[in-house]
């Protein structure tokens, strides 16, 4: 997923569009990409914060976060990681990569 700092989705590829769509733990809506679980999803919040923002600049930025799935499948891990921005982008991006251990596609 591609995702701008407050994870307003920007791009998705077929695989993270069905992950969502199940809503098994992650969810994008207009606020932004979110976890089911509240500290869960402040942690990413602040995650994708960091990724877009200065910290990107400084390096110290992006990390990775396990979020629980209520169907009680083993939980998702993420990766974030901060893009350079485009030359007439919006801003940076921020790369959001998701390894289901469960292997549903």
């Amino acid at each position: 997923m591609l995702v701008d700092r407050r994870g307003r989705v920007a791009r998705l590829n077929s695989a993270a569009h069905d992950m969502l769509a199940r809503g098994d733990g992650l969810r994008a809506g207009p606020a932004g990409l979110s976890a089911s679980d509240p500290a869960t999803a402040a942690r990413l919040r602040r995650l994708l914060e960091q990724a877009g923002g200065a910290d990107a600049l400084r390096g110290r930025a992006g990390g990775a976060l396990l979020v629980p799935r209520p169907s009680g499948l083993r939980p998702y891990y993420l990766t974030v990681t901060p893009l350079l921005a485009a030359a007439g982008s919006d801003g940076p991006l921020v790369a959001v990569f998701v390894h289901d251990p469960a292997g549903i596609a």
